[in-house]
């Protein structure tokens, strides 16, 4: 039997349901990789002959991620959705977390350019009216499909060759030092214009996530504004709650 079958064998613990076990351990494999995304499951019959469970216990567990949105329907058949999931309580490498989840992460470029910057980034970035911003306008990919798309504000001092970044912003921090401390994210739901849907290759009028972060360096400068636009087919947001103790 291939590992990634031999890993969904649900080991009985008293009190649990079987059902609930299977999900557990389903869920545990798609998010260590055993399955790339759009990748199908086996069949109710074939997964209760592995796991040893009922052909209706098989159900309620994939029902269960269904409604989760780890895997989807098409026909008859369980795929796996590529959800990428971004905690909400620490920062986060977006090329990691697409990585984590299966994808060769990559961007394509739409703009790197100076600018005179515009209200917002006078105000987010802490500038002077007489400064100016590098402007980053590029698609995300994963598995070379279009997921979202950023435009970043820096402040051209930290920047002076827009050209030097390359698949990654916080690549190029690191290599000249700049360390990104904290960040605030506000999170808002839109709906596709045309040239998002454009670019990203989603329905217009479709649910999109908006995210705006600001991130600070280690002397609490500002240095980055990011607007980022990701398909909801492709991006969610997963927070823990801990007691208050």
């Amino acid at each position: 039997m291939p590992d990634k079958l031999q890993v969904l064998r649900v080991e009985p613990r008293p009190g649990q349901p079987p059902h609930l076990a299977f999900k557990q351990r389903l869920y545990a494999a798609i998010a260590a990789g055993y399955w790339r995304p759009d990748e199908a499951l086996p069949d109710v019959a074939a997964l209760a002959r592995i796991t040893l469970l009922t052909p209706e216990q098989v159900e309620r567990a994939l029902a269960l991620l269904v409604a989760e949105g780890q895997l989807r329907r098409d026909g008859g058949a369980c795929h796996i959705t590529p959800k990428i999931d971004q905690p909400l309580d620490k920062l986060t490498n977006l090329s990691l977390m697409i990585k984590a989840r299966g994808f060769l992460p990559g961007s394509r470029w739409l703009g790197q350019r100076h600018a005179v910057p515009d209200d917002e980034e006078l105000a987010s970035l802490a500038l002077r009216a007489d400064e100016q911003v590098v402007r980053l306008e590029r698609l995300r990919l994963a598995d070379e499909v279009v997921m979202g798309m950023e435009v970043s504000s820096l402040p051209a001092t930290l920047v002076p060759d827009p050209a030097q970044i390359g698949e990654s912003l916080y690549a190029f921090f690191e290599a000249r030092g700049i360390v990104v401390t904290n960040a605030i994210q506000r999170i808002e739901a839109l709906v596709c214009d045309a040239r998002l849907a454009q670019l990203c290759g989603c329905p217009e009028g479709s649910p999109v996530l908006h995210l705006i972060r600001i991130s600070y360096g280690a002397e609490g400068q500002p240095i980055e504004l990011t607007h980022s636009y990701f398909r909801s087919d492709y991006y969610r947001f997963v927070v823990e709650l801990k007691g208050t103790g």
